[in-house]
C-alpha cells in the first residue's frame, strides 16, 4: 500500500492553525456532488471515503484532498477562496479554486495493455489540473442555488516497453500520450429538509464535447458523523470509450450507467 504522503496530510494541522479557530456549529454545503459551491465555511474534515480537509483558512479559504485516492497512488489536492459574501452585503456570494492530480500508477490501464500486448511492459501516469469559478445565491435559509465554468487541462502518459527489434517496437519501447482539455458549466442546488437531512442536485454541460450530465444526492448524519449518498449520470461504457485495449477474445467489461457517490466522514 502507498504510504500518505507528508504534504497531504500536514495541511491538516496547518490549516487549522491559520484558521485561528474551531469549525462552527452550522453545516454549509460546500460541495454538492462533483461541483463545488461558492461557499466556504470553518471546519476540520477527516473522511473515510471523499473529501479530507480544512476550512476557515484566514477566514475565507479551505483545502482538501481525497486521502482514499492518495492511498491508490493518486495524489491530489484542491483549493478554494472566496472571494465575495452575501454576508458581506454582496448580492452573490462568489469563489474561484484550483485542483491538481497527478496518478503514477495507472493500474487500469497498464495492465488491461500488458494484456494485449505479448513480451511488454508498461508504465503510466497521469497528471489533471483544474481551475473553476462559481457563484452561489441564497433564495431562503433553507434553500441556495449555485452556478459556475470548470476547466480541466491534462494528460495520461504511457510508456510501452517490448521486445527490441520487433514490427510494434522498432526501438524497443513505444510512447503514448492521451491529453485532456475540457471545459463545461455547471449549476445546482442544495435544499436543507432539516438539520439531519440536506437534498442536493446538480447538472452540466461539456462544451468540449456537447456532453450533459445530471446528478441527485442526500446527505445526512447524526453529529459530527455524516453521511451523502447519490449518483451522477451518465456513467461510463469502457467498451466503447477506447479506455481499454481489448482483444477479440477478451469479454468486454461491463457498463455503468450512473456513477455512485458514496461519502463518509466525521466533520468538525
Amino acid at each position: 500500500m502507498t504510504p500518505i504522503r507528508p504534504p497531504l496530510t500536514l495541511f491538516l494541522g496547518l490549516g487549522l492553525v491559520l484558521s485561528g479557530r474551531p469549525a462552527t456549529a452550522i453545516h454549509v454545503t460546500t460541495r454538492l456532488l462533483r461541483t463545488e459551491t461558492a461557499y466556504t465555511d470553518d471546519f476540520a474534515q477527516i473522511a473515510i471515503l471523499g473529501q479530507s480537509g480544512v476550512g476557515g483558512i484566514l477566514n475565507r479559504a479551505q483545502i482538501t484532498t481525497n486521502l482514499p485516492l492518495d492511498l491508490l497512488a493518486a495524489l491530489n489536492l484542491d483549493a478554494k477562496v472566496g472571494v465575495l459574501r452575501e454576508t458581506e452585503g454582496y448580492p452573490l456570494s462568489v469563489a474561484i479554486g484550483a485542483g491538481w492530480l497527478h496518478h503514477f500508477r495507472a493500474e487500469v490501464v497498464t495492465r488491461e495493455v500488458e494484456k494485449s500486448i505479448d513480451q511488454s511492459s508498461v508504465s503510466a501516469d497521469a497528471t489533471i489540473y483544474k481551475l473553476f469559478l462559481v457563484a452561489s445565491k441564497e433564495l431562503d435559509p433553507a434553500l441556495r442555488i449555485h452556478g459556475g465554468m470548470q476547466m480541466l487541462r491534462g494528460g495520461l502518459d504511457t510508456r510501452i516497453e517490448g521486445e527490441q527489434g520487433s514490427e510494434d517496437f522498432p526501438d524497443g519501447t513505444m510512447t503514448a500520450t492521451l491529453l485532456t482539455d475540457n471545459t463545461s458549466l455547471m449549476a445546482g442546488l442544495d435544499l436543507r429538509i432539516s438539520d439531519a437531512l440536506i437534498v442536493v442536485a446538480e447538472g452540466g454541460r461539456d462544451l468540449s464535447n456537447g456532453a450533459t450530465r445530471a446528478g441527485l444526492g442526500m446527505e445526512t448524519g447524526l453529529g459530527p458523523l455524516r453521511l451523502g449518498l447519490g449518483a451522477t449520470w451518465p456513467g461510463i461504457d469502457l467498451s466503447s470509450d477506447e479506455l481499454l485495449f481489448l482483444d477479440e477474445e477478451q469479454e468486454s467489461p461491463p457498463s455503468l450507467p450512473f456513477f455512485p457517490h458514496l461519502t463518509l466522514y466525521f466533520r468538525f
